[in-house]
């Protein structure tokens, strides 16, 4: 009707920042919470970002809307293809996280087994051991970086149980490359595609395309010298399961499907790992009748024997001082990003899908939640007890 006022449905994307989409993006990969926490002020619980390269990003944080966003059929709304936005330069294209619909089902069918209950209980003294080592290194008496430190830990159990890499040989060339590939995933450079200009190895988009290529060379030649191994040699590591998995037609993963997966499971793996653990033990440590009770479960539990996977269900009050931290100290500034392929309505708009140029994507930002303030994404320094 002539002169009538559209409603919130028929609108295309919710309110945003007018600022530069460079600008936007340079602030989204330096100081995510002080932009966030600016939005929410301004627009409430639901508003866009137009980040140069990554197009525009629709942001939703009420439980509500999440639910919306999470129930959403996989033909409107594509995991797969909002992973590849940001991270395929790093990821790849053929991993289980960047696949959809009928090939990402076909693809956790084919991975899952090495993660039934019974094999991750196989993995347990495993990473056991290599918590053990890390913090039996740890200084009495004086404060150190409980974030570093968490990263030491993840990054051994990851090298012992993704890749079987022994501890006698974490300092080889393949852990040394596996470890600088880690390390790159937090560069800011990540999130703004059009600062990434590779320019050679020295340049800063150049130098983590350098670390990328020398990591592939090291890890098609670790595929080549498994596969070329005896069937049946005793190796247990997801490294060995993977390369053993079979489709019902026999097919198994092909190299660069294999590397993907491993540096998928490396990547999302070990800083996000670290960083949960961080804030656990900073949470923990920070509260003294939280740090009483968890002391006594575990003297509890444990009391009569040794550490074993089958008595850590049992761990029923640390296990919620766990999922309290991960609700109160998120790990990351946004999680379930989304591509929208066709009109999605959430929070009252009607989200157009992806343009070839502009990418629309929905997100559920924890931080909004859960942190009111501006706070690193771990703790930079805590003291330890043992």
């Amino acid at each position: 009707m002539k002169g009538r006022t559209p409603s919130k449905a028929t609108l295309s994307l919710p309110p945003g920042l007018d600022s530069h989409p460079l600008i936007q993006a340079y602030r989204f990969a330096t100081r995510p919470l002080e932009l966030l926490d600016e939005c929410q002020q301004r627009f409430g619980e639901l508003f866009r970002l137009r980040l140069a390269g990554l197009g525009d990003w629709v942001l939703l944080s009420s439980p509500k809307d999440l639910k919306t966003m999470f129930s959403g059929s996989s033909e409107a709304l594509h995991a797969g293809e909002a992973a590849l936005s940001v991270f395929a330069p790093i990821l790849g294209d053929s991993s289980v996280i960047s696949l959809e619909e009928g090939a990402h089902l076909e693809r956790r069918r084919l991975l899952l087994p090495p993660f039934h209950g019974e094999r991750v209980h196989a993995y347990f003294q495993d990473m056991c051991d290599c918590a053990g080592q890390i913090v039996g290194s740890w200084p009495i008496g004086r404060p150190f970086s409980m974030h570093h430190e968490a990263q030491r830990i993840t990054l051994r159990v990851i090298l012992k149980v993704i890749f079987g890499v022994q501890r006698d040989a974490e300092h080889g060339p393949l852990a040394r490359l596996i470890i600088s590939l880690a390390n790159v995933i937090a560069s800011p450079l990540i999130f703004m595609p059009a600062l990434q200009w590779d320019l050679g190895r020295y340049s800063p988009w150049g130098k983590i395309m350098h670390i990328n290529r020398q990591t592939d060379i090291a890890i098609y030649e670790a595929i080549k010298r498994r596969r070329a191994a005896p069937l049946g040699d005793g190796k247990q590591d997801l490294f060995a399961l993977f390369l053993e998995a079979k489709r019902e037609d026999g097919q198994g993963l092909s190299d660069r499907q294999l590397r993907d997966e491993l540096v998928t499971m490396l990547l999302a793996g070990h800083e996000t790992t670290a960083t949960a653990l961080a804030w656990t033990l900073e949470r923990i440590l920070s509260l003294p009748e939280v740090y009483a009770k968890v002391m006594e479960e575990l003297d509890s539990v444990f009391s009569t024997g040794a550490l074993s996977p089958d008595r850590v269900p049992k761990l029923e009050y640390f296990d919620a001082v766990i999922k309290e931290t991960h609700r109160f100290r998120p790990i990351m500034p946004i999680g379930g990003l989304r591509r929208v392929k066709a009109p999605f309505a959430v929070g009252g708009y009607m989200i157009p899908p992806a343009r070839r140029w502009a990418t629309a994507c929905i997100s559920c930002i924890a931080a909004l939640i859960f942190i009111p303030s501006q706070n690193s994404f771990a703790p930079s320094v805590s003291s330890a007890k043992r």
